[in-house]
């Protein structure tokens, strides 16, 4: 067969590839209504229609299995090398973890998103290094990020539905159930869509309006701590638009970050939640000092946790606040091993990339950092948070778009 028998060949296997990217694009505000299946959502939060959630379910999977499909065909060529060895250590952590689980229904659960995301991030790195799949991309994503952000924007604006706002507190959430799951989100929205100052003008329009609003949902999550940590992750972008756009954000930055601990501090929050969290983190590390060898399996910290939470405390928590002692909780200390082999390989190959990015090709160069700074945004959240729609909606499309950035912008 000639080359270009060979290449009109391959086409369609390319398209089934890119299915799991572009489905996670498109429907990435709702995927956070699966965690139903996982059965972790007390009887007092926003519940989604079951029905609908096997309808989503079904239509992810078999976007997934056309991405599992084309890369049977085409095989992954793309992906880091230096990246196989960590993955699938992670990959296999979740498995042993969920021969220890409590609820192994809760943690197959957990191990197929991480499945399937290993899958999307795999399919991301092999088809968006081209420009024009990556810029389409990128535009499904704007698209979808605006209307989930005016959609939850409205509906708390006109306080519906009522239970839904009287149990966030009048804090914005939408389709993420929870007003920090979707501030999570927005911490890739935002930078993204400033990102496209360098694209072509009719992306640059759309990323800007999405960062536009993201930053308004943002706003009305009422999240201060994935606030301060935008706030800090994007100094490492704004640094690359030159020394008096840093110094002029710093300067609104520190002021924002002054009015929000003093003026605006207990805004849509209750008082005593702000030292709730030192109670969390004392019942879970008796967990940790508990379960650390094997871990409880994935999704299962909510069964557990009563049975440890301090006397005082009276709330049942879905999660550790801090995604490293919930990881060690889980998966015990082989998946927190396991996780920081993977994290400290992702970032080196990062630098890498970064470093081989030719410096007059600003429309990568700023769509790289921009990730530099959503990625470390979300790791200052994580610290005092557990973010799932991070864990199992964005971090995995979003990685495979950060390492597809090494293959070439035009």
């Amino acid at each position: 067969m000639s080359e270009r028998g060979a290449a009109s060949s391959a086409r369609p296997s390319r398209s089934l590839v890119a299915a799991g990217p572009f489905a996670a694009a498109a429907l990435g505000p709702l995927l956070p209504l699966l965690i139903v299946f996982a059965g972790t959502l007390p009887p007092t939060a926003p519940h989604v229609n079951r029905t609908f959630a096997i309808g989503l379910a079904c239509l992810t999977g078999l976007a997934v299995a056309c991405s599992t499909c084309g890369l049977l065909v085409v095989g992954v060529r793309r992906f880091p090398r230096k990246l196989f060895a960590p993955l699938a250590a992670l990959v296999a952590s979740q498995f042993i973890a969920l021969v220890f689980a409590i609820d192994p229904k809760a943690g197959m659960f957990g191990v197929g998103c991480t499945l399937a995301g290993v899958v999307v991030m795999l399919a991301a790195v092999e088809t968006l290094g081209d420009a024009g799949v990556r810029r389409t991309f990128l535009a499904c994503y704007f698209i979808s990020a605006i209307g989930a952000t005016v959609f939850a924007a409205v509906i708390s604006l006109m306080k519906l539905p009522p239970a839904m706002f009287a149990y966030e507190h009048g804090r914005a959430s939408g389709t993420f159930l929870q007003p920090n799951e979707l501030a999570g989100y927005l911490l890739f929205v935002i930078p993204l869509g400033c990102a496209q100052i360098a694209a072509p003008r009719w992306l640059r329009s759309l990323g800007l309006v999405a960062a536009a609003t993201g930053t308004a949902g943002l706003l009305l999550s009422v999240s201060r701590a994935a606030m301060v940590s935008l706030a800090a992750g994007c100094t490492v972008f704004v640094r690359r638009l030159g020394p008096r756009a840093l110094v002029a954000y710093l300067l609104v930055a520190l002021l924002a970050l002054g009015a929000l601990v003093t003026v605006f501090r207990n805004v849509a929050h209750d008082p005593s939640e702000n030292a709730s969290r030192i109670a969390v983190w004392e019942g879970s590390l008796r967990m940790a000092q508990r379960f650390a060898l094997t871990g409880v399996g994935p999704y299962n910290f909510h069964l557990v946790y009563p049975s440890f939470r301090p006397p005082s405390t009276d709330v049942d928590e879905l999660h550790a606040h801090d995604l490293p002692l919930h990881i060690l909780i889980e998966d015990g200390i082989l998946g927190l091993a396991c996780l920081t082999w993977f994290v400290v390989a992702a970032v080196g190959q990062a630098a890498r990339i970064g470093r081989s990015i030719p410096s007059d090709d600003r429309e990568r160069s700023l769509l790289f950092w921009a990730l530099a700074a959503a990625f470390g945004a979300t790791a200052l959240q994580n610290i005092v948070d557990v973010v799932t729609t991070f864990l199992l909606v964005v971090s995995w499309p979003m990685l495979g778009l950060l390492l597809s950035l090494e293959q070439g912008g035009t």
